[in-house]
């Protein structure tokens, strides 16, 4: 077919979502369940570290990205914050009167 919509039809047969239906087909005809379940034992197998860390990650780090992880916090970071600003500002001024 010619024209905008021979073009869009063209494109969406040769889409990924197209290949990969295409694949699974393939794969569905080919592998036969007891090899599919060997696998998909061996890909949980490999990937397992990878989950592994992935938890460790978020169990160390969630309470950045939960809405109230960090308030309960808040009131010892304001107190640290002027103390650090000080112990970063005392060199510059003492290169900046002492160095120039």
């Amino acid at each position: 077919t010619a024209g905008p919509l021979g073009d869009v039809s063209f494109v969406l047969r040769g889409s990924v979502g197209a290949k990969l239906s295409e694949v699974r087909e393939t794969v569905g005809e080919k592998i036969s369940s007891s090899e599919r379940i060997k696998l998909q034992e061996h890909l949980r197998n490999t990937t397992s570290p990878l989950v592994e860390i992935k938890r460790l990650i978020r169990d160390r780090l969630g309470f950045f990205f939960e809405p109230d992880g960090l308030l309960e916090y808040r009131a010892e970071i304001d107190n640290y914050i002027p103390i650090a600003l000080n112990f970063l500002a005392l060199p510059a001024l003492v290169f900046f009167f002492c160095g120039a």
